[in-house]
């Protein structure tokens, strides 16, 4: 009798559980982010991957307080950004398998590549101003 009890409490606890677990509590599954923020080489624009929005958010940063100049919509769970140059941002979104290559002037998406995380954990991106060349480096998950 005393084991069919302390069954039933146990089943109950988890119930209960349950219960509170979809009556408010919300669980947040991004992936870890890389390289959230970066700053454009002039100084000027400050870029940040908005992971839980799937977002990249600019801001200038020339005056006392940052300005919100746009968002900006890339693939799904960014979690690394890199300036390329002042004019282009390339984001790497994890769940997309993707890198969105985002010009800056006109705060959109002009190219998009996927496949380029290979569903791994995507680091930063590696890029540099004097070749078309770029890297996306991908490492074990943490």
């Amino acid at each position: 009798m005393h084991a069919s009890i302390r069954r039933s409490l146990s089943l109950a606890r988890i119930l209960t559980g349950v219960a509170r677990a979809q009556s408010g509590s919300f669980i947040n599954w991004e992936s870890p982010q890389a390289h959230p923020i970066d700053v454009t080489p002039d100084g000027r624009l400050l870029l940040v991957a908005n992971t839980a929005d799937a977002r990249l958010e600019v801001f200038d940063v020339t005056g006392k307080a940052p300005v919100r100049l746009g968002s900006v919509p890339v693939g799904l769970d960014p979690v690394s950004v890199r300036a390329r140059g002042n004019g282009e941002a390339w984001v790497v979104n994890q769940i997309s398998d993707s890198v969105s290559i985002v010009d800056l002037a006109s705060l959109r998406v002009h190219r998009q590549r996927a496949g380029c995380t290979r569903d791994a954990n995507a680091r930063v991106p590696a890029l540099t101003s004097t070749t078309q060349t770029s890297f996306v480096g991908t490492g074990p998950r943490a």
